[in-house]
């Protein structure tokens, strides 16, 4: 019974974070991803990598992980998370610490 309980509530739980994501997160991304467009840049701060790019691809690293349906509306930060990711030290990084989605 009580491994019952603890399924509902993970259920529960990840259906309210889905929910926060699909109505809050996906439409910010989507602005983010105009922006990004509209600026024509390899980064999102200029010509060179920043914790902005960092954090950015972690974010869509998690994302994929969970569901990379979410990623096929913003293609522009898609690809500049695949760039980040395959930098030098952020490949290594990243071969240690897989995101495991949210």
């Amino acid at each position: 019974m009580v491994f019952l309980l603890r399924y509902v509530l993970i259920v529960v739980q990840a259906d309210k974070l889905v929910k926060v994501f699909r109505e809050n997160i996906l439409p910010a991304l989507g602005k983010m991803e105009k922006k990004f467009g509209e600026r024509g840049q390899q980064f999102l701060i200029g010509d060179k990598l920043s914790y902005a790019d960092l954090a950015m691809c972690n974010v869509l690293m998690h994302t994929e992980a969970h569901d990379a349906k979410y990623l096929k509306d913003i293609p522009k930060l898609n690809a500049l998370k695949d760039r980040v990711r395959n930098l030098d030290g952020v490949r290594q990084y990243y071969a240690v610490h897989l995101p495991k989605g949210f």
